[in-house]
């Protein structure tokens, strides 16, 4: 496996008081795009946060929707992948609590890298990150489990970390019961397991697509943002579905708490 780090950031004074509360999003920006649809990433950019907040994202199209990412959530560093199109990445608030961050960006075979942060707190405590955008349902599965197998080959060396592990992982019902079988293997937990975060609507069928599974963390709050979304009966069941003309992935939010 071929690891290249790319990039390596920030060293500030020390804080007086340190509470580490850290909270998590992730969200496909597909149909999402910054540059035309501000106000909406704005309403995270306002979350209020004593502590370290990450604003995980896939499909960052452009430089321009970068700068206003970065912007409109009132973040303090924006890392991600070098690609420009399609691109992963973290925006992050609470650059004081944090004394340092490393990222490797891990080489694939289908244009989307696999991104991995470790970052350190001025507490010494660290954690890492590992953000992923997996082939979609149009490729067959064995793509997708080419970004199994390098996670798979990966979480040895990350054995007894904090862990933190979120992306669009593109997967069916079947895919999912595997991916959960290899990620429960190495103590993972998903507390939005099976929770429904994608609406494809030629199918009039909903995904667990987005997913956050954690490690070494006591989750405090969890959520699915679903606010810019109508309502569907599926089976005489009500559900929310997104609005087409705004954006069909929802929010994915875990407030966490180290004990």
């Amino acid at each position: 496996m071929k690891l290249r780090l790319i990039c390596l950031a920030i060293t500030i004074a020390p804080t007086a008081c340190f509470c580490l509360t850290l909270e998590i999003r992730f969200q496909n920006l597909m149909n999402l795009r910054p540059s035309k649809d501000i106000e909406r990433v704005e309403l995270i950019g306002k979350q209020k946060s004593s502590g370290i907040s990450i604003f995980a994202f896939s499909e960052l199209m452009s430089k321009r929707d970068e700068k206003i990412l970065l912007d409109s959530l009132n973040g303090d560093i924006l890392i991600r992948s070098k690609k420009s199109f399609q691109s992963v990445g973290v925006v992050i608030k609470g650059q004081k609590l944090i004394e340092q961050i490393k990222v490797w960006e891990i080489d694939d075979r289908y244009k989307r890298p696999i991104f991995l942060l470790k970052i350190n707190l001025k507490n010494q405590y660290e954690f890492y990150v590992l953000v992923n955008h997996w082939p979609s349902q149009r490729s067959k599965s064995k793509k997708r489990f080419l970004y199994l197998n390098r996670l798979t080959q990966l979480m040895p060396y990350l054995t007894g970390t904090n862990l933190i592990l979120v992306g669009d992982f593109n997967t069916n019902k079947q895919e999912s019961l595997k991916l959960k079988k290899v990620f429960f293997q190495f103590y993972m937990d998903n507390p939005l397991i099976d929770t429904p975060t994608y609406y494809f609507a030629p199918y009039n069928r909903f995904y667990s697509f987005d997913q956050i599974w954690v490690r070494g963390f006591r989750v405090m709050e969890k959520a699915i943002n679903k606010k810019y979304s109508k309502k569907i009966l599926i089976n005489s069941k009500e559900f929310k579905i997104p609005d087409k003309k705004k954006f069909d992935h929802f929010e994915l939010y875990l407030k966490l708490a180290v004990d």
